[in-house]
């Protein structure tokens, strides 16, 4: 998991650095262990630049955006095969028996077989990198192709990438730069690859990347390409080739982008692209509305969804609903949505589960649909792989419609439609999703004659939910953001719970965990009371208490560590159901007289809010805070009016998180609400 560009001009221009700043700084959600940028000129010199670190310090750091030429190659890395540093980073530069410059996104999974061979083959390797693997290998290939005499310098390069993927095992995309003829080969093994050409007033220009927000910052024009082709990518023209075809070009239609540069952009007032998009959310569901109601095409592409769902029910097939992360929680809430709604069964499931549970039963009379907001996870595609050798029929939910899983893999593609997000964080994405069920079971509710009430206007709703909640939501993130773990338990609203969780450990870091309500009395509510977890306000009471006893023999005997216990927060998300009221109270009591902290997100209720806010005996450090969501008195309404109150808390806790870190100048500490450490927006690897 990382990201990789190319960049392709007409002539050498002053500004090559100050694009390829762009795409790097658009990929960093992508990759922060490092960065780099091979730069090329007609005078044919060869400027690579490349450090540890994310895109936004490394590019001007290192003055990438500043350099001028003709051809770039860059890349930055989400470390998988080798350690972060400056000789793993990427693109590398080799020049054993030809000169070549690549990088790659994705996982050779015989990296240690390919290095051993390289080496018997003459090669010297720098890095344990995968990436290096890469590009050694087209350069061994190329040096024998070009003592064929028959063969010019650019077949001779299509035919090494193409012997080199026959010998590099996994998924992968690289793009690879022959300096002697400023020849760019880009290559889609597996990865996500993403190809854009344009033009301005100082020239043609192509661009290659892992991402397509990426080249929506070049151009809306795009030259699809699918797994197992590359393309030789020039200024003025693309070639696509199979990658097990090198010599026979395919025929390629160019297309526009329905999405637009500027939707890439972060827009005043708004601080991160997380709070872009947590805003952006009732335009997001109004889209999604327009969508089934007043698209025609896109009418009909439900309906074919409609049709395959009941022949499956008819028949006795499964519905196999499969996803990851985020959309597993939209898929959970979906189960909701058909069970009250649709009265259909809807069990998601993650890519893992199917291999454990299901992929063995697999049957032609069942159907796949897997949700997904980038298309490009492979976790998933590997799954939908196994799913259409077994004759299933195949829908994809997917955002970019031009990803792997929408282009290539589904026989039934629906767009989401949410537009280009940027932030890591899944929130609009994630908004689309539930929205998609809700209609969904609306549309089959109707059509299985059920009586079901009206649809909610859901757009208005979630506008009333960041207007009304707001206040309490800053309160209830001065209490929590740092606090280093915290439960969320929710009430017929699992998968809410769990995504909040989710989203929390994302962008604060701190260790939170989704329940079922019920289920913490089970053995996690353990963790209420005396335990060992702290935060530094604790440890600096605990230091205070035993310099005190070092100086004061009557406080000797006293249990100094008593300042590191605390009590623990807990936060309660439920419906306005009188049952699940009644089940929330009910926990509530239970739990805060064993020591917990109360943040209630529901819709306003007396009993509730008594119930949270009376102090309980012996109990005076006790703390309680309610947010109330809009009263709407339905469940399925408050499944997005407590998701988007959860994205907010999130967003306030990191940022006072973040400004708490930096005031006491830690560096490195990955608190981001766009671009948190360790994780990427699409992951492409095993």
């Amino acid at each position: 998991m990382c990201g990789v560009i190319g960049l392709v001009c007409s002539k050498d221009r002053e500004d090559l650095g100050e694009k390829g700043g762009v795409l790097l700084r658009a990929l960093q959600y992508r990759g922060y262990d490092s960065t780099g940028a091979a730069v090329q000129g007609t005078d044919g010199r060869v400027d690579l630049r490349k450090s540890v670190g994310a895109p936004s310090e490394v590019v001007p750091g290192l003055g990438i955006d500043r350099m001028q030429g003709q051809v770039l190659c860059g890349q930055v890395r989400w470390a998988t095969f080798g350690a972060v540093d400056d000789l793993n980073a990427q693109p590398h530069e080799v020049r054993c028996h030809q000169h070549l410059y690549g990088a790659h996104n994705g996982n050779v999974t015989n990296t240690d077989a390919m290095q051993a061979w390289l080496r018997a083959e003459g090669h010297t390797l720098e890095s344990d990198n995968d990436g290096e693997v890469v590009v050694h290998t087209v350069e061994h290939f190329f040096a024998e192709a070009l003592k064929d005499s028959a063969l010019d310098r650019r077949q001779a390069f299509r035919q090494a990438a193409s012997r080199a993927c026959a010998k590099l095992e996994g998924s992968f995309a690289s793009v690879v730069v022959d300096p002697e003829t400023r020849a760019m080969i880009a290559i889609k093994r597996g990865s996500s690859l993403y190809l854009g050409v344009g033009a301005d007033e100082r020239g043609a220009f192509a661009v290659a990347s892992s991402d397509l927000g990426a080249v929506l910052t070049q151009t809306r024009t795009l030259l699809p390409l699918k797994a197992g082709e590359m393309v030789e990518l020039g200024a003025a023209e693309q070639v696509v080739y199979a990658v097990d075809a090198p010599d026979a070009p395919l025929e390629r239609a160019r297309v526009e982008s329905e999405l637009r540069i500027e939707d890439t952009a972060l827009q005043a007032p708004y601080r991160s692209f997380m709070e872009q998009e947590i805003h952006a959310q009732p335009d997001t569901l109004r889209e999604v509305r327009r969508s089934f109601e007043a698209d025609e095409d896109y009418g009909r592409t439900v309906d074919a969804l409609c049709d395959r769902i009941e022949e499956t029910v008819a028949r006795g097939g499964q519905l196999h609903v499969v996803c990851c992360g985020t959309s597993y929680h939209a898929a959970g809430a979906g189960a909701l949505f058909f069970s009250e709604l649709a009265g259909l069964p809807l069990t998601p499931s993650l890519p893992g589960e199917v291999r454990a549970r299901h992929a063995a039963l697999f049957r032609p009379e069942d159907l796949f649909l897997a949700v997904s907001q980038s298309g490009e996870t492979k976790d998933l595609i590997d799954v939908v792989d196994q799913a259409r050798d077994a004759g299933m029929g195949i829908v994809a939910l997917v955002n970019n419609v031009r990803s792997t899983l929408g282009q290539e893999k589904a026989d039934l593609v629906l767009p989401l439609r949410c537009g280009p997000e940027i932030a890591v964080p899944a929130t609009k994405s994630f908004i689309a999703q539930l929205g998609f069920f809700y209609e969904l079971a609306h549309r089959l509710a109707t059509r299985r004659g059920r009586t079901v009430p009206a649809k909610a206007d859901l757009a208005a709703l979630v506008e009333r939910t960041l207007a009304a909640t707001d206040g309490a939501l800053a309160e209830a993130a001065e209490l929590l953001h740092l606090a280093p773990s915290i439960h969320i338990l929710a009430t017929r609203m699992l998968s809410i719970a769990k995504e909040g969780a989710l989203k929390v450990r994302e962008v604060v870091l701190n260790h939170t965990e989704g329940f079922e309500g019920s289920e913490f009395k089970h053995g996690p509510n353990t963790i209420l009371g005396t335990n060992t977890v702290f935060g530094a306000a604790q440890v600096q009471a605990l230091l205070d208490a035993v310099a005190t006893a070092g100086t004061d023999p009557r406080t000797a005997l006293r249990d100094h560590f008593g300042a590191l216990y605390a009590d623990y927060p807990l936060v309660y998300v439920t419906g306005p159901a009188e049952r699940d009221v009644d089940l929330t109270i009910s926990q509530l009591h239970t739990h805060k007289i064993r020591g917990a902290q109360t943040l209630v997100i529901a819709e306003e209720s007396a009993r509730l809010r008594e119930a949270a806010e009376g102090k309980p005996m012996g109990h005076d450090e006790y703390q309680a805070i309610v947010v109330a969501l809009p009263s709407t008195g339905d469940t399925l309404q408050a499944v997005f009016s407590a998701t988007v109150a959860l994205q907010v808390l999130a967003l306030k806790m990191s940022m006072k998180k973040r400004a708490y870190l930096e005031d006491l100048g830690v560096r490195g500490h990955g608190v981001d609400p766009d671009a948190p450490k360790n994780v990427s927006k699409s992951i492409t690897v095993d």
